[in-house]
Formats: structure tokens, C-alpha cells, sequence
């Protein structure tokens, strides 16, 4: 649910909205963005036994969320005219003449149109391109912020959420049942990424691109919170040493919870004795 795969699913069309506008230069990005991805893998495979595994997911999701965070906001503050409906408004300047415009009369100009096509130019070889429902207009300062974010996104995924997760999968599990957790949690991986692919578009035309991307980096945001105070270091420990750690953890919740039991507990208890002994309490209350 952090958005991972549309990154990848739909990165010409994502690359050519923010600045790559031929397909040749936004294929070749996308080329980019997936050696990026392979080589942090390695990195992350390299030096996960020394940097250990906890730290490797916190920064990566951390990263991940700012990145997505600072495409919502570029593609918020740096985006021409939204259009809603790409697949049905399509739009197409008919021929007109010339002479029918009348002298000294004004004809509006739309400054966020860049390309217009006109219907006696299309062949029956030619072929229009899926786009998604956003154009960056501002300088190159806006697309190479956006193209960074991008890098930093995939890049933070490849040490983090792509190897470190499965690693960790792999070591919390009991032995007796760790054939059918994998096999569970590979069903949940793409189940979520088909759902999250197939609704991708749907969420662009309803929340917005700077909304979808707010969206995914606050699941990030969630996500950090629970590897910081769930998912313990597995790194050189037996499956024994984990799973005492992680019962120290949901006992150190539990008694938090029962603790704040006790406060409310306490807190009726004195507000009954209160109104028992002040009859007037109820008055001020």
C-alpha cells in the first residue's frame, strides 16, 4: 500500500508527466530507475548482516514517505490544469477558415494547452498514449525535484521493503508453520498490489495526483510507526531470542493498557465517592 508498484507499472507515463517527453528519453528513465533499484538490493544484501535489518526498514519507509511527500507536494504547487477525465474528454481542434475571423476580434488563447493535434493530421496509424491526469508546467527545477524523489523512492524500496521484509519473514516464523506463513503473506503481497494497480487511476481522477501521493506517504508514516515499536532486530538471534523479544513487547503494551485501566478505574471510583460525600457536586458538574 506504499504505492511501490505503480511506480513501476505506470514510470514512462509518471516520468513523461514530469518532464521526459519523448518515449525513447522516458524509457530510458525508466530503465534508470529500475538499475537503481537492482543495485540497492545488492547493497542492501551486502550489508544487512552488518547494519542489521530493523535499520534498514526504518530508514527505507522514512525515505519512502518523504519522497512521496515531496512529489504531492511538487506535483500540488507545480501542476498545469487538471484534467479529470483523460480517457473520455478527449479533446481535438476541428479545421476552421480563416477568413470567417471577423478583423480586430480576439481569440482566447489556453495557456496550459501544449500540444493541440488537428483531426485532419490523423492517419489511421496513429496511436494515442495513455497519460495520467497531470502535466508539471513550472521550470526544471519542479521536474528535477520530482525525477530525485522518484530515484529516492525506488531506491529506498530496493534496501528496505523489497529484500529486508522477506528476510525478517523468514526468521520470525516457527519452523513447524513457516511454509504456509510465506505462502500466506506472498498471496497478501500481490493481492495488495493488484489492488492498489488496478484502482491507481481511480484514485488519480478522485483524490488527485498530489493526493494519491500525500495518501501513500502517509502510509509510510504508519508503516514506520509500526516497525519502530513492533517488528524487534532479528539479526544473529535464534527464533527462541525473537519471539521472548517480541512477547517483552506486547507485555510492555499490555501493561500500558492495564495501567491506563487502573487510571480510569481510580478516576470513577473518586468521582462516586465525591458525589457520595459533596451532594452538591452534581450542581457544579
Amino acid at each position: 500500500f506504499t504505492g511501490q508498484p505503480n511506480v513501476l507499472y505506470y514510470a514512462s507515463t509518471i516520468l513523461q508527466a514530469v518532464g521526459f517527453h519523448t518515449d525513447s528519453a522516458a524509457t530510458l528513465a525508466t530503465v534508470g530507475l529500475g538499475g537503481v533499484k537492482v543495485l540497492m538490493t545488492i547493497v542492501a544484501l551486502l550489508c544487512v548482516d552488518r547494519w542489521g535489518r530493523r535499520k534498514f526498514l526504518l530508514v527505507g519507509a522514512t525515505l519512502m514517505g518523504m519522497s512521496l511527500l515531496v512529489l504531492g507536494l511538487v506535483t500540488h504547487y507545480d501542476s498545469g490544469e487538471s484534467i479529470t477525465n483523460p480517457c473520455q474528454d478527449d479533446i481535438f481542434c476541428q479545421s476552421f477558415n480563416s477568413s470567417s475571423v471577423l478583423l480586430n476580434s480576439s481569440l482566447e488563447i489556453q495557456t496550459h494547452v501544449r500540444e493541440v493535434t488537428m483531426i485532419s493530421n490523423l492517419t489511421a496509424n496513429t496511436t494515442i498514449n495513455p497519460i495520467l491526469p497531470f502535466k508539471l508546467h513550472g521550470d526544471d527545477a519542479g521536474r528535477v525535484m520530482a525525477f530525485t524523489a522518484l530515484l529516492t523512492f525506488v531506491a529506498a524500496y530496493g534496501f528496505s521493503f523489497g529484500p529486508i521484509s522477506w528476510l525478517v519473514l523468514s526468521e520470525i516464523f516457527p519452523s513447524a508453520i513457516r511454509g504456509r506463513a510465506i505462502a500466506l503473506t506472498t498471496t497478501l503481497n500481490w493481492g495488495t498490489n493488484l489492488v492498489i494497480s488496478a484502482v491507481f487511476l481511480d484514485m488519480i481522477n478522485g483524490f488527485g495526483v498530489s493526493g494519491t501521493f500525500f495518501f501513500f506517504s502517509s502510509v509510510c508514516v504508519v508503516s514506520v510507526i509500526f516497525i519502530f515499536t513492533t517488528i524487534p532486530e532479528t539479526k544473529g538471534k535464534s527464533l527462541e531470542q525473537i519471539s521472548e523479544e517480541m512477547n517483552k513487547r506486547k507485555n510492555r503494551y499490555d501493561h500500558m493498557n492495564c495501567r491506563k485501566g487502573v487510571l480510569d478505574m481510580m478516576k470513577k471510583r473518586i468521582s462516586f465517592i465525591v458525589k457520595k460525600s459533596w451532594p452538591s457536586y452534581n450542581m457544579l458538574v
